[in-house]
């Protein structure tokens, strides 16, 4: 590909489109290795500063990674998450033929608190139990996720082995409870200390933050939860439908 030369579109930003282009279309294959920036300078035409930020901006967008000392290589391919339908995030997982895993970070009963209790419509002195676990697809760290859950309608559930059980199985199958549908919330966000260094990322890194909370088939609340996604591995999709007045 020539670059368009007097476009206004930069240089840079030209490169890196032509790059996600043979990314996407499998000209370039995951784990392949991206030749120097000196020799992508030379191929096409461009300053070794101008190749150096488009890797950088496909870097950031989790489509390369850069390995020091042995050069960039096209990233595996980003996880597609559907938030159409109900589903776990192990569910989830194992539909798509990946062995997922958890690594419990916190599960107890405690006192839902003013915030909480208001998203689960109940009193701040209910009493609930918070799970938190770093979920991993394959051994990569993924997801943070927090779940906060009314006690009474899921009564020992912080005696459960939920490192390696599903919740919502758990929900479903134990306590008998139906599932019915979640409203949620998705906003960017930028990995903070505590998130990088669980989820092996640099600080600031980009972040997909979903919040929400889920629904019974009788209309009461379940679970408030705050799920923290690696941006350079999903993507979410969603239908959107026009209306006709």
């Amino acid at each position: 590909m020539q670059l368009r030369r007097y476009d206004p579109v930069p240089l840079y930003h030209q490169l890196a489109e032509e790059i996600r282009e043979q990314i996407e279309n499998r000209q370039l294959s995951p784990g392949e290795r991206l030749p120097s920036l000196h020799e992508l300078g030379r191929q096409y035409k461009v300053s070794y500063m101008t190749v150096r930020h488009a890797i950088g901006e496909l870097v950031r967008q989790g489509l390369l990674e850069a390995r020091q000392g042995l050069g960039t290589f096209v990233a595996l391919p980003k996880i597609d998450y559907d938030l159409r339908t109900l589903t776990g995030f192990t569910e989830d997982m194992r539909a798509r033929g990946v062995a997922p895993h958890a690594r419990l970070l916190h599960l107890a009963s405690e006192p839902a608190g003013e915030r909480i209790a208001q998203r689960l419509q109940i009193s701040p002195d209910d009493t609930i139990v918070h799970v938190a676990r770093l979920r991993y697809s394959g051994d990569l760290p993924a997801v943070l996720d927090d779940s906060y859950l009314p006690s009474s309608l899921c009564p020992d559930l912080e005696t459960e082995d939920l490192e390696h059980t599903s919740l919502y199985g758990l929900l479903e199958g134990k306590y008998d409870l139906v599932l019915d549908h979640a409203i949620q919330v998705i906003e960017t966000t930028g990995a903070n200390r505590y998130e990088a260094e669980l989820l092996g990322v640099p600080i600031g890194t980009a972040m997909m933050l979903v919040r929400g909370v889920t629904y019974l088939s009788d209309g009461r609340s379940i679970e408030y939860f705050t799920n923290t996604y690696r941006g350079d591995r999903f993507r979410f999709q969603m239908e959107a439908i026009r209306l006709h007045q």
